[in-house]
């Protein structure tokens, strides 16, 4: 089973999507994934990054650069 789950920011359209699970997939193998995606809102330039401190409408904005998926393989002795 991955649990998945959308948080919403429903003023400034801002989403936060996660995505977490693992499996045993032998008796010394193991495998895990996370993800987390953030979108939406208000999105800025680079060279205008300063306004990320000047409003609520860019509360979010930091966060667009921020994804990562995560795949991780266990072995056990």
């Amino acid at each position: 089973m991955i649990p998945v789950g959308v948080v919403y920011d429903t003023r400034q359209n801002n989403y936060l999507l996660s995505l977490e699970g693992s499996r045993q997939l032998s008796d010394s193998w193991h495998l895990k994934v996370e993800g987390r995606l953030f979108a939406g809102g208000t999105q800025i330039s680079a060279r205008n990054r300063v306004l990320i401190l000047s409003g609520p409408e860019y509360k979010h904005a930091w966060l667009d650069r921020e994804d990562y998926l995560q795949i991780e393989f266990r072995k056990y002795f």
